[in-house]
């Protein structure tokens, strides 16, 4: 088939019908399309992240409710940190989760997870329960109360009552979320954090949440 006739054929179809016919006959070219844009994207972040001290780094899944702003998060926390020229606090709240419906879009938000907490850059994820869950029972997470030191006993003492007991994906019962309703992350969707075992800077998570109380 001619790229003429593909065109004029388009032309003829609705919106709905559009994307419908792409997905069913390019859904190869596609999921390649967006593999190279990954690989590309991860490539650049590398080169950006040679340059720059990485303080901390979140992703946000699922703020349906818009708590959230990546940018002014990183600038808000980066004046209460007081970070300097080469010191830098990454955000991500574009992120989509959603269990057994396949998606490019959920499939490349789901990965990138993944990918980062697996590669240990990753220092917490917020979102709904059902999204910590399925990580938590999949990635060995951080208890939180093995985050405790004495020069952060006030906070601990703010964040005991709204700790949730969980199961770890190695069967071990610990203190794995934290609920956030009692931060300015408040919203009708209870949104909740938990931190990879291998989070690189589980001191700014403590930090993040004290900025989070302001």
């Amino acid at each position: 088939m001619s790229w003429k006739t593909e065109k004029e054929k388009l032309q003829q179809m609705g919106f709905k019908q559009k994307v419908t016919y792409i997905s069913s006959y390019y859904r190869g070219a596609f999921v390649l399309l967006v593999a190279i844009l990954l690989l590309l994207l991860y490539f650049g972040d590398l080169a950006y992240r040679s340059t720059k001290t990485f303080v901390l780094q979140g992703f946000i899944a699922n703020d349906e409710e818009q708590l959230f702003d990546d940018k002014v998060l990183e600038a808000e926390f980066s004046s209460f940190l007081g970070l300097g020229p080469k010191e830098i606090a990454v955000f991500d709240d574009s992120l989509y989760v959603q269990m057994g419906k396949a998606d490019h879009y959920i499939e490349a938000s789901m990965a990138k997870i993944y990918a980062y907490m697996a590669a240990k850059e990753l220092d917490f994820l917020i979102a709904p329960e059902f999204v910590v869950d399925h990580y938590l029972s999949a990635l060995e997470m951080r208890d939180f109360t093995d985050l405790y030191d004495p020069s952060h006993h006030s906070l601990f003492t703010i964040l005991e009552p709204h700790l949730r007991t969980s199961i770890s994906s190695e069967g071990v019962q610990g203190n794995y979320k934290l609920e956030l309703g009692f931060t300015r992350y408040s919203g009708e969707i209870p949104l909740y954090m938990i931190i990879p075992k291998e989070s690189p800077n589980p001191g700014s998570v403590l930090q993040f949440l004290e900025f989070a109380l302001k």
